[in-house]
């Protein structure tokens, strides 16, 4: 990911986070350290499983939003950043500190005191607290019109401006559909192994979990032309059922996933 100062500015440098951070610490610092792996080059499928085995159990839901909500929003983010801070950020410890604070007030509607609190907390805790007052004074600005800054973050796309122009380039009429699509999570449908269990089953081992899924059933009718005849077709219906899951979430953390009991796939495929 790059900082919207050097997408506005090519010749500048992005500077890289460092190394040697482990995944240790508050929920949030752990996010933040995880944000920064994916800076630094790493996948998020490498780092996503590590951060969340490391939580206690109640605790990986939060971290999960907070992680995936703010990549997803991450470009509005740092443009809103920018035009909030009345010097550039240049550490990128800190950029995404901040970044970690205002996915909680915009999108995750984590109370003020909380969010602002914990993110203060947390620069402290990753050896920035010399940024702490300017966290402090940027996340209190937000938090005093959360629904402006909302509708100002949303007002924009959320891509590199090169990707973004490239996307009004080639799908002018359907841009500004795809700019909201992106921002939105993506369904996550479950194939259930009816070998050991049924739909319905699962569905229940899912609510006993605490995790809630719909039925979907999908037919996908096919229409096939016979060889020896062309005046007659065969129709084929192919039926199947799937659950889709009202808030995404690690694969790992559902029943039977590692006994190979569902798979993840798209609808229609």
């Amino acid at each position: 990911m790059r900082q919207p100062s050097t997408a506005s500015n090519p010749n500048s440098k992005t500077p890289k986070p460092s190394s040697n951070l482990k995944m240790v610490g508050s929920v949030r610092v752990r996010v933040i350290r995880t944000l920064l792996a994916i800076q630094n080059g790493q996948s998020l499928s490498s780092v996503l499983d590590p951060l969340l085995n490391s939580l206690h159990e109640g605790d990986k839901g939060f971290a999960h939003a907070l992680l995936l909500t703010t990549l997803r929003q991450w470009f509005a983010l740092e443009r809103l950043l920018d035009s909030l801070a009345d010097n550039p950020i240049d550490e990128i410890e800190v950029r995404t500190t901040i970044l970690v604070g205002l996915t909680q007030l915009l999108y995750l509607e984590v109370a003020d005191h909380a969010a602002i609190h914990e993110t203060v907390e947390s620069v402290k805790e990753i050896e920035f607290a010399h940024a702490s007052g300017l966290t402090n004074a940027i996340l209190r600005k937000v938090a005093k019109n959360p629904s402006k800054f909302r509708k100002k973050c949303d007002k924009k796309h959320s891509l590199p401006n090169w990707l973004a122009y490239q996307l009004k380039q080639d799908w002018s009429e359907h841009y500004d559909e795809l700019m909201r699509g992106l921002r939105q999570p993506a369904p996550m449908f479950l194939r259930v192994n009816t070998v050991d269990a049924s739909v319905s089953d699962y569905q229940k081992t899912l609510q006993q979990s605490d995790i809630s899924a719909e039925w979907v059933e999908v037919k996908t009718g096919l229409s096939l032309s016979q060889a020896t005849d062309n005046k007659d077709r065969v129709n084929t219906v192919i039926d199947h059922q799937a659950l889709r899951l009202e808030q995404s979430r690690a694969v790992s953390g559902l029943p039977s996933f590692a006994e190979g009991g569902l798979s993840i796939q798209d609808l229609y495929a």
